[in-house]
C-alpha cells in the first residue's frame, strides 16, 4: 500500500525474510516480491527504515545502499 515501515533495535543481522525487500528482488517487472513461497505485491512508494542503537554496526553490502537519514 506504499506506507512506511519501522523496525526499530535492529542488531547486525537481519531475519533473512526480510533479503527480499532489503535487497529490492522485485518480480514481473517491479510489480511484486517473493518471500518464501508466496509473491506478495510491491508499491514503489514502500519505504522501509531500520534503527538500531548500535555504535557502529557492520551490515550487508545490500543494506547500506538504502538512503540513510541520522537524526543526532
Amino acid at each position: 500500500m506504499g506506507e512506511t515501515v519501522l523496525i526499530e533495535n535492529i542488531d547486525e543481522s537481519v531475519d533473512p525474510v526480510l533479503d527480499p525487500i532489503i535487497g529490492r528482488n522485485t518480480i514481473k517487472k517491479g510489480r511484486a516480491v517473493k518471500m518464501g513461497d508466496k509473491e506478495v505485491e510491491y508499491n514503489p512508494s514502500f519505504r522501509l527504515i531500520l534503527h538500531t542503537k548500535l555504535a557502529n554496526p557492520h551490515y550487508k553490502p545490500e543494506m547500506q545502499v538504502w538512503d540513510v537519514v541520522s537524526t543526532y
